[in-house]
């Protein structure tokens, strides 16, 4: 689930911009790559379920589908940016934001394949439910600076996930 989040967020802000492309994003801790040049880091930090979400659907929920409806997460990543320039680090981030700025969904057209098949994803730009935004960036073992905080509200078909496990489970006792 992670990663294709990640990779949907990745390809949304290198489509629409001539400054930011696929390989200038990383999803490392940025410690990893500093001195490497001009990086975009999108750093997955945290995954919660959506409750709210989950209590709207049970309220509408088809009883035939029994525990066949998926559960909804909300998948948090911090959006920053390394360059040498301070200039140009404000540029690009500046350009990362108008990217995910005008989406409060992102429609099914722009998710990997992975996400599909439950429309619209919700998308949230710029709010971090972190307790303590200072204890992740020392977590990361970096300068506390500026950064954009991204959420987007994903589904985990547990039906499907349960025979995906079943399968493995299969082909590793044959």
């Amino acid at each position: 689930m992670m990663p294709a989040v990640a990779q949907t967020l990745a390809e949304n802000l290198a489509e629409g911009s001539s400054l930011i492309d696929t390989e200038q994003i990383d999803f490392t801790p940025s410690h990893e790559w500093q001195g490497l040049g001009s990086r975009l880091n999108l750093y997955g930090y945290d995954i919660w379920e959506n409750q709210q979400l989950q209590q709207a659907l049970q309220q509408t929920k088809n009883p035939t589908n029994g525990d066949r409806s998926p559960i909804w997460y909300d998948v948090f990543f911090m959006l920053t940016r390394w360059e040498y320039a301070a200039l140009g680090k404000q540029h690009l981030r500046s350009e990362a934001w108008i990217q995910l700025l005008p989406h409060q969904v992102l429609p099914e057209g722009l998710l990997v394949p992975a996400l599909q098949g439950y429309g619209m994803l919700p998308l949230k730009v710029g709010r971090s439910r972190l307790m303590d935004t200072a204890a992740l960036w020392k977590a990361l073992g970096v300068l506390l600076h500026l950064a954009w905080y991204v959420a987007v509200t994903v589904h985990l078909n547990r039906h499907k996930e349960s025979l995906i496990v079943q399968e493995v489970l299969l082909t590793s006792i044959s």
